[in-house]
């Protein structure tokens, strides 16, 4: 989907066809869009068991439902991007993080009520063979021994040690 331009009814019809457990609805990128996207929100809830409302403005939080279907998304900052939304605002909401790091993603689950994460991290840090540490939440360099399948091991160990750190 074209987040800057996204085709809607495509969208719905796609979530319609799957009923994945979670979708997410386009960025609230003002206060006027919040409407429309909470009414897309709740037509996509009809089948999708959690949807992700992602503001990307302040203010906005307090006037979300609350919704046993409804996930707060939080675009974790990074160098591309990010919300400009404080901790303490996304406090009592049950949050999907966006994007990030695996071990910022997991500094911030220190404070707040993780539902689930996403991110491509582990992919674009296996290319260089570049595996993350569940121990030490960082990345360690050149553990993989050289081959031509090294981003494919480095992403397979990446993906193993990041589903060890979510569980300890």
């Amino acid at each position: 989907m074209n987040w800057k331009l996204p085709n809607l009814d495509q969208h719905l019809e796609f979530v319609r066809e799957h009923a994945p457990t979670l979708a997410v609805a386009p960025d609230i990128l003002d206060a006027a869009a919040l409407r429309s996207t909470l009414d897309y929100a709740e037509a996509m809830a009809q089948y999708a068991q959690y949807v992700v409302i992602v503001p990307k403005v302040p203010g906005l939080l307090e006037l979300l439902p609350r919704e046993p279907w409804l996930i707060l998304g939080y675009s974790v900052p990074t160098k591309y991007g990010g919300a400009d939304l404080l901790m303490a605002e996304i406090a009592g909401f049950r949050v999907h993080l966006l994007g990030g790091s695996p071990g910022r993603q997991l500094n911030i689950a220190d404070y707040i009520d993780v539902f689930s994460a996403d991110g491509n991290a582990a992919t674009r840090a296996a290319e260089y063979g570049t595996v993350f540490n569940a121990r030490t939440r960082r990345w360690d360099r050149s553990i993989e021994p050289r081959g031509p399948d090294l981003p494919y091991r480095a992403f397979a160990r990446s993906c193993e040690q990041i589903v060890q750190a979510w569980q300890t």
